[in-house]
């Protein structure tokens, strides 16, 4: 039985609350219109190559903030005209925002090099040259501009997915029914049909999302997961020079550079550690801890 719940405080739309079928819906075209425009945008500037993936950090920079500023864009539009409701009734409001990002941004680091030593443990990755980033200033230059870049790609994506997506559901469905669609929508937009490892990717997805569905309805805010989120696909693409979802950071490495050696199910392949079993483990693992921590508060 549905309990339908207000998420991020008691604030309710002054506008139109869409029907819960419909939110996924609109989220699916917040997110692909402004990846599919944003591209064409980028190359139309010349701050992308014409095909393949991007080959600079700049190139890297660009596609992180100039879809992700556009879906941003969307989304406030229509809480402002379609909804009537604020930011912080998708868990943008409360105190303590630098810190809830900051910390959240340090688990994030701490849960991915937790991943990647695991992989190097069980024999998925030879190391190769140890923090080469340090012997180029450009390199640390690069790595900061790409911190803004995956800070805003991972925020607007959780803005949607965990704040807006979120919210607008449980209102009609409950937390557990909202949970749910986030954790399936989030998986089925960054499935990929070719991944030979396609099964243990999607299991990371799902993990994931419920992960940072419970901490940002037991926060009461998205500040926490936009900086996990951030500071997991920084601290993969630049502290080892790893594939984030497939995507190659193009810069030094900041700890060491990680070779992939073992098989598909250990490191992920071209996909990255997001589509390891190690991953599952850790997932699994820190999901446990935060239900402990936020049960003892």
């Amino acid at each position: 039985m549905f309990n339908p719940t207000v998420l991020f405080g008691s604030e309710e739309p002054k506008g139109w609350k869409p029907w819960a079928l419909l939110v996924p819906v609109v989220a699916i075209l917040f997110t692909i219109i402004p990846l599919v425009t944003g591209v064409k945008l980028m190359r139309a500037l010349s701050l992308l190559p014409e095909s393949g993936a991007p080959i600079l950090p700049t190139d890297l920079t660009a596609s992180l903030i100039v879809p992700f500023a556009i879906m941003f864009a969307l989304l406030l539009l229509w809480l402002r005209f379609v909804e009537k409701r604020s930011l912080a009734s998708i868990g943008l409001g409360g105190e303590a925002k630098v810190s809830r990002f900051s910390v959240g941004f340090l688990v994030g680091s701490a849960m991915i090099a937790v991943t990647v030593i695991g992989i190097l443990a069980l024999g998925g990755y030879e190391i190769g040259a140890i923090a080469p980033a340090f012997t180029s200033p450009a390199a640390l230059g690069a790595m900061l501009m790409l911190a803004v870049g995956y800070s805003v790609q991972a925020g607007v994506e959780e803005v949607v997915m965990r704040g807006w997506l979120l919210s607008a559901m449980s209102r009609k469905v409950g937390v557990i029914a909202a949970s749910s669609t986030s954790a399936l929508l989030f998986t089925l937009l960054h499935f990929d049909p070719d991944n030979p490892n396609m099964l243990v990717d999607a299991a990371t997805s799902v993990l994931f999302s419920l992960f940072a569905c419970y901490w940002a309805i037991k926060a009461g805010s998205i500040w926490g997961i936009i900086g996990w989120h951030a500071g997991w696909n920084w601290f993969q693409g630049v502290g080892f020079t790893i594939p984030v979802t497939g995507q190659q950071s193009t810069v030094p490495a900041l700890v060491a550079e990680m070779k992939a050696s073992g098989p598909l199910w250990l490191t992920g392949g071209e996909v990255g550690p997001e589509a390891s079993i190690v991953c599952v483990v850790v997932l699994i693992g820190a999901s446990v801890l935060l239900v402990r921590k936020f049960k003892a508060n």
